[in-house]
């Protein structure tokens, strides 16, 4: 997957998870560094390629809730590790607004 892409399909859910009362959504990687676009565009595509080009591959999606909901998950490697990976990590973000179900687009 290419920074471009990965960038684009974070700003994309961005626009979408706007209207459904969430927060600017956070990439997760593999090696638990986050992406997002609270600095721009720009800085997000650069911390996409440098991720990539150490190995890091990304696991998903997690958003805050603006009010006390539960946070958005999207897992975009459909396996149990990826999935447990981005739970331990909306947790650990969002520990007070947890519960255990998860919202998708």
């Amino acid at each position: 997957m290419r920074a471009e892409s990965i960038v684009e399909r974070l700003n994309q859910a961005r626009r979408a998870l706007f209207f459904q009362g969430y927060a600017s959504p956070r990439l997760i990687c593999s090696d638990g560094s986050i992406v997002s676009l609270s600095h721009g565009i720009g800085e997000a595509r650069s911390d996409a390629e440098k991720l990539l080009g150490a190995g890091s591959e990304p696991l998903g999606i997690v958003a805050a809730p603006k009010d006390c909901g539960r946070p958005f998950i999207q897992v975009w490697q459909e396996n149990d590790a990826a999935r447990a990976a981005l739970r331990s990590m909306a947790k650990s973000l969002y520990r007070r607004r947890f519960v255990t179900t998860e919202t998708s687009l």
